[in-house]
């Protein structure tokens, strides 16, 4: 398994932006090679999300794809940008997920 984490600031509306979220979810949740995403709110105007996707080609689709590119890259109100990526420990993670339930 693959885990990216994505964070961001947005200097828009971000109720505007909170439903715009809501309204794509279904639409990641379809993605090939999918697992989950966790939504973050930094409270004000830091955003982010951490996927976990089945490896690290799923979560290179997303990152260089369509949806991304016009979710996250391309709106001007997006500033300050990261996408970092990490290999899943499986066994440590087993124990540590608490009621999460990722397979590995």
């Amino acid at each position: 398994m693959y885990v990216q984490v994505i964070q961001y600031h947005y200097d828009g509306d971000a109720e505007a932006f909170m439903q715009h979220a809501e309204s794509l979810a279904s639409t990641i949740a379809a993605l090939d090679g999918f697992v989950a995403k966790l939504w973050l709110d930094g409270e004000g105007t830091r955003f982010g999300g951490v996927y976990v996707w089945r490896d690290r080609a799923a979560a290179d689709a997303y990152r260089y794809g369509d949806l991304f590119t016009a979710a996250v890259v391309e709106p001007p109100e997006v500033r300050d940008l990261t996408v970092t990526g990490y290999d899943l420990w499986a066994q440590p993670t087993r124990t540590t997920s608490g009621g999460l339930r990722i397979a590995a």
